[in-house]
This record gives structure tokens, C-alpha cells and sequence, in this order.
């Protein structure tokens, strides 16, 4: 808890330090009520190639990395007979990841743009937690495999989240930002415990490392959402991007 505290603390200071001014702010529509703005940015949203491409990808990588991620705990304890500090040990593989895909993000978006780069990252995070239930066929390197699935899926997935995070809010309009991303978000997030749920009911039925293959394998539809959209055009770095489609 202290560590969060800190962390909480330094994120504020950093936010503190940003010189950009807040723009005016935009006058309220009295004839809108929340139920027109959510319809605004529901429009806008599925409207948008890109922001569409964005959120279907966000919304399938939710679904199925929670149908694997549900029973996984479950798989290391009762099945690998994993201790709580070796589960422990492969998470942290995972933010060990995020840290590198962090650092990487503006020297990859710099050198492929940020559309490829986000497209490639998105392959990454997706395609390899299906090494997580494969381990198992590998005795003498299953805690190996595990390491190397949640390590590059933190690379993948923090690099992607950086990318993403910075085509959208150069294409969405900054007075459409809260409308479009309330109506994303609702639709990626609310994927989240429809995984989980779906990930507990197919653990009892078929098995705990059937459920999880279920789910590696099904992280391969995700990128395609972005392989197939104009994001294979997008130029530029995190901190400049140019659109050419």
C-alpha cells in the first residue's frame, strides 16, 4: 500500500509538471441529456475506422485473455503445484514487460509509424499466451515458457496501450473525447467479466487448461481488427502522428 501511495504521488507530480494549457472549456448543450451523449459518442465511435478497430481489438483481447487469465491461478496451484512465490515470480515477468514496451514505444512508432507499430505490438501481446497452457508438453522448460508468454505479452501489450492511447486522442476531436471514450470503454471493459464468467463456467466443465487454450487461441482473432483498418497507413510517433488514408 505504501508503494501504491508513493507511485499515486509521483504520478500527480508528473501530471503537475505538464506546461500545455487546458483549453476553454466547450459551452453545454442544454438540450442534451446523457442519454444524447452517449448516443453522440456511440456514433462517433463505431463511425471511425480507426476508433472502431481500436476497441474491437481492446474488446476481444479482454474477452478471451479473461477466459485464460480466470483459471490460471488455479491451473499453477492445483494442477503445476506451483508455490505462491514462483506465481508471484511470473507476474512480475508480465511488469517487468510493460516496463521495456514503455520504453520502446517512441523508438518503434519512429521507426515503422505508429499504425505498424501498434498493429505489430497488438500481434505480440496477443499471440503469445498461448505459450502459458503449451508449457505444460515442455516438463524440463514449462517455467520457461510461462516467463517468456507473460514477459512479451507486457512488452506487446504496454507498447500497444501507449500507441493506441495516442491515435486516439489525435483523432478524436478533443470535445468528443469523454463522449467517444465513455462509449469505447463501455464496450471494451464491459468485455472483462463476460471472460471471467465465461472462463469459470468452461473450467468446470472441460477443464482448467482447456479453458486456457480456449482463450490463447482465441487472442489470435484480436489483431484483426487492426491487421484489416486504415491503421496500416498511420504515420508518424506517439508525439506526432500523421494520418495518410
Amino acid at each position: 500500500m505504501f508503494i501504491d501511495a508513493v507511485s499515486y504521488f509521483l504520478a500527480g507530480l508528473c501530471l503537475y509538471t505538464i506546461k500545455k494549457p487546458e483549453g476553454a472549456p466547450i459551452s453545454k448543450n442544454s438540450k442534451l441529456n446523457l442519454a444524447n451523449e452517449i448516443t453522440i459518442g456511440v456514433k462517433f465511435v463505431f463511425g471511425n475506422r480507426c476508433i472502431n478497430a481500436l476497441m474491437g481489438e481492446s474488446a476481444t483481447y479482454n474477452l478471451f485473455s479473461q477466459i485464460l487469465m480466470s483459471v490460471f491461478l488455479l491451473h499453477c496451484a492445483n494442477e503445476l503445484h506451483l508455490s505462491a512465490g514462483m506465481i508471484g515470480l511470473i507476474f512480475s515477468m508480465g511488469g517487468i514487460g510493460s516496463i521495456i514496451g514503455s520504453l520502446l514505444a517512441e523508438k518503434v512508432s519512429k521507426r515503422t509509424g505508429i499504425g505498424p507499430a501498434t498493429i505489430w505490438s497488438m500481434i505480440l501481446a496477443c499471440g503469445v499466451l498461448v505459450l502459458v497452457p503449451i508449457a505444460e508438453e515442455f516438463p524440463d522448460n514449462m517455467i520457461g515458457f510461462i516467463f517468456t508468454g507473460f514477459f512479451l505479452n507486457g512488452i506487446g501489450l504496454s507498447l500497444s496501450n501507449i500507441t493506441a492511447t495516442s491515435i486516439r486522442q489525435s483523432v478524436i476531436p478533443e470535445y468528443m473525447l469523454a463522449r467517444a471514450l465513455s462509449a469505447s470503454r463501455l464496450i471494451t471493459w464491459g468485455a472483462t467479466p463476460i471472460g471471467a464468467l465465461t472462463g469459470g463456467l468452461l473450467g468446470e466443465m472441460i477443464g482448467l487448461r482447456e479453458t486456457m487454450f480456449i482463450g490463447g487461441i482465441g487472442l489470435f482473432l484480436a489483431p484483426l481488427w487492426v491487421i484489416f483498418s486504415p491503421l496500416r497507413k498511420m504515420k508518424g510517433t506517439i508525439l506526432r502522428i500523421r494520418i495518410s488514408f
